[in-house]
């Protein structure tokens, strides 16, 4: 993990993000990716490479002076870019000219929340969702790790492979409870309650003895929120298998394991102010944030442009809604960039503010 101090992280992740966009910069990083890459053949990605990134970057700056009338429209088109350029940079065969659709499809029904915008899921092929999906579902965190008395941050990365079978619908209201930013939001907004779970405090720790001793803590904060506590007692069974409740108090349940054979930790999503959140979905097809933001903007920009008078009134209508959705947005246009970094780079940098 890198950590980068800034006082405007918005800003400075998309000056990170622009050295991808200097094709001289991609090709030297190529020759380390891909060293059985011809001369021609790397010169042809790293230029591909960084015109998808250059586009992605000038979306997200236009998405940044948009209204919530039009803003879905760039955002999408700016991780549609990035997701072209994370593919082309990740796989040696691909080419910028081997995408030919969005890989999901616009659902025309007349909805009555914003909760119910749908998406669903095209046959693979020359598109870009079936390609991401492969080359980047990895959700990236970083834990601290006591290892005798020494305190270290290590890297913890989970590449997602799941089966989505064509015809599957995918859900705004759905999506959106995997984002760790939505947490508050989903509540005022009346829809269902997040699938993370804020996690305060994860511990690690390791003593080589005499005697050797290994134990983990997994403190889950549920901030009296009766749904949220509930969602905790009848999960942690299944994803903290081989931890007990150590204590129950206020707003947090203490998990504690002696041992780590045996031991399951669920997904950790970190969110853009380091704060840690525990994936506790467990009906949901496992899709890292890169492809939670793919698919919710492709469902809101979907809407911007075929339907464009449906998401007026749907904005006018639900103002609870509304400020959820305008939120997910303005997290977008920061956090989506930070990924795309993420996944070029191979490793989770962290912009925070500095003092």
């Amino acid at each position: 993990m890198r950590q980068v101090s800034t006082e405007n992280p918005g800003r400075d992740v998309r000056r990170y993000l622009r050295h991808w966009s200097n094709r001289n910069f991609v090709d030297e990083r190529l020759v380390g990716r891909h060293s059985s890459l011809s001369t021609d053949q790397r010169r042809r990605k790293a230029r591909e490479v960084a015109v998808c990134v250059q586009q992605g970057l000038d979306f997200v700056e236009t998405a940044d002076t948009s209204s919530m009338v039009t803003k879905p429209l760039p955002l999408f088109y700016a991780i549609e870019n990035f997701a072209k350029g994370v593919c082309v940079f990740t796989d040696p065969t691909l080419h910028a000219d081997n995408f030919r659709a969005h890989g999901l499809s616009h659902d025309r029904q007349t909805r009555y929340s914003l909760k119910n915008l749908t998406a669903t899921v095209q046959r693979p092929g020359s598109d870009v969702w079936s390609r991401f999906l492969r080359r980047g579902n990895v959700l990236r965190t970083a834990v601290q790790v006591d290892l005798d008395g020494t305190k270290q941050t290590a890297d913890r990365e989970i590449t997602f492979s799941p089966r989505i079978p064509t015809g599957k619908e995918l859900t705004l209201g759905g999506l959106v409870r995997a984002l760790p930013e939505l947490v508050d939001d989903l509540i005022y907004a009346g829809w269902d309650r997040a699938f993370v779970i804020h996690v305060p405090s994860y511990r690690f720790e390791v003593r080589s003895g005499p005697p050797a001793r290994v134990s983990r803590q997994l403190v889950l904060r549920h901030r009296h929120d009766a749904p949220t506590k509930a969602l905790v007692l009848s999960v942690a069974p299944r994803k903290l298998s081989g931890f007990a409740v150590f204590k129950d108090s206020l707003d947090v349940v203490d998990y504690r394991s002696p041992q780590i054979v045996g031991t399951d930790v669920p997904a950790l999503v970190p969110d853009l102010f380091g704060e840690v959140y525990a994936d506790f979905n467990t009906g949901h097809v496992d899709l890292a944030e890169p492809l939670v933001y793919y698919a919710t903007l492709f469902i809101l920009s979907s809407a911007v442009r075929y339907e464009p008078e449906q998401w007026q009134r749907l904005l006018e209508d639900h103002p609870s809604e509304s400020i959820l959705v305008e939120r997910l947005l303005d997290v977008a246009t920061r956090k989506v960039p930070n990924l795309i970094l993420n996944a070029l780079e191979g490793e989770l940098v962290q912009f925070k503010v500095s003092g």
